[in-house]
């Protein structure tokens, strides 16, 4: 059976060969890291990873079926505790050159949010917890990458998301980037079917204008296999929780509407 490209900015062709493109990448990374230790080893699993949401990605553009994309959705997830193990051990390695007592096992997210990089950064977390929602990847996988990541009340929609797997991590988080999450954040608040359909549809309209200064925007004009899709996962994830089932999001851009069907 011949598949349906569910992003058309691009032709199936083009998301073949990205994705040949990407294993590839993938595969050397690997072998450098299983290869042998050394400085860089934490920064090519974070590369790693995000080879693997950018395959994961690609294949849902392309048309590929949802439960293989879940692995690969999965593997990188998992990949997370093995960054932070090598992450960890390269700074009480250095800590330990410089003769420091304390290590600092600070999760990702406690990164101060007056970098420049600190919507990217945000942004690409909500990204993973979201894929993991529309997904349905396992709870287990799931926990772990979150307590590595991000802590009980960093963020209002990371709490709001990860409360979805695990029932004892509280809401109670601030909205960090009011302005760019504001229909999100009311959407989680709404009751009302209409009132949710309403902000998720705002925020989807707007979404890709937010993502302005983040890599992802532009990327269909960029040359070597950049582009992997224009995809608003939040707002399915966020549907999918509220259980909004309907057809409202039928035909609109950048809304994932099969995976909550």
């Amino acid at each position: 059976m011949k598949m349906m490209v569910r992003d058309n900015r691009k032709t199936f062709g083009y998301y073949s060969l990205a994705l040949i493109h990407k294993e590839n990448k993938l595969q050397e990374f690997l072998g450098a890291v299983y290869k042998e230790e050394h400085d860089n080893t934490p920064a090519l699993w974070t590369f790693i990873q995000a080879l693997y949401f950018e395959i994961a990605d690609l294949m849902y553009s392309r048309g590929d079926d949802l439960q293989s994309i879940k692995a690969i959705v999965e593997k990188g997830l998992e990949v997370q505790s093995i960054k932070m193990y090598h992450y960890r051990k390269r700074k009480k390695s250095l800590q330990d050159a410089r003769k420091e007592e304390k290590i600092d096992n600070y999760p990702e997210f406690k990164r101060a949010f007056s970098s420049s990089a600190a919507f990217q950064h945000y942004y690409n977390i909500l990204q993973i917890l979201s894929r993991s929602i529309i997904f349905d990847v396992d709870k287990n996988v799931f926990q772990k990458y979150a307590e590595d990541v991000t802590i009980p009340g960093a963020d209002f929609i990371f709490d709001y998301f990860i409360h979805s797997f695990d029932m004892d991590w509280p809401v109670n988080g601030k909205l960090n980037y009011p302005k760019k999450m504001e229909s999100l954040y009311q959407a989680s608040n709404a009751g009302i079917v209409d009132e949710i359909e309403s902000n998720l549809t705002e925020y989807t309209l707007s979404w890709l204008t937010k993502l302005r200064g983040h890599p992802l925007f532009g990327s269909h004009m960029m040359k070597d296999y950049n582009y992997t899709g224009y995809w608003c996962f939040e707002a399915a994830a966020m549907a999918k929780l509220k259980r909004i089932d309907t057809p409202s999001f039928l035909g609109l851009r950048y809304f994932p509407n099969e995976i909550i069907n």
